[in-house]
């Protein structure tokens, strides 16, 4: 009973996470491949008008784990990230980037 509890109380907090950050797969400004990954993720992001502000990587409950910002982000254009995700422990995470005033964010699974 107590894995049924932990599931439910798992599959909640995914659904609830999803909506403050909404991962959407398909969008063609942002990708994170390959997905799962283990070692390395590679984030592509098309920047058309505003520069990227912050990249990090945030866990289901909020908190982040990592900062992939760099100090010498492209102004606008294509960016393309390659992150050592090695010191992430197995589970699911979002890619949260922000640029011009909006958020975006994608969803990682780590294995």
């Amino acid at each position: 009973m107590n894995q049924l509890i932990r599931f439910a109380i798992a599959l909640i907090t995914v659904i609830l996470f999803s909506s403050f950050f909404p991962a959407d797969d398909q969008d063609e400004k942002m990708r994170a491949y390959p997905n799962p990954a283990s070692e390395y993720v590679t984030l592509r992001y098309l920047s058309e008008e505003m520069p990227v502000e912050e990249i990090t990587i945030i866990d289901l409950t909020g908190k982040q784990v990592k900062d992939l910002t760099q100090d010498n982000q492209q102004e606008t254009g294509a960016l393309v990230e390659r992150a050592d995700i090695s010191d992430l422990h197995t589970g699911i995470y979002f890619i949260r980037l922000k640029s011009g005033g909006q958020t975006r964010s994608v969803k990682l699974v780590v294995r």
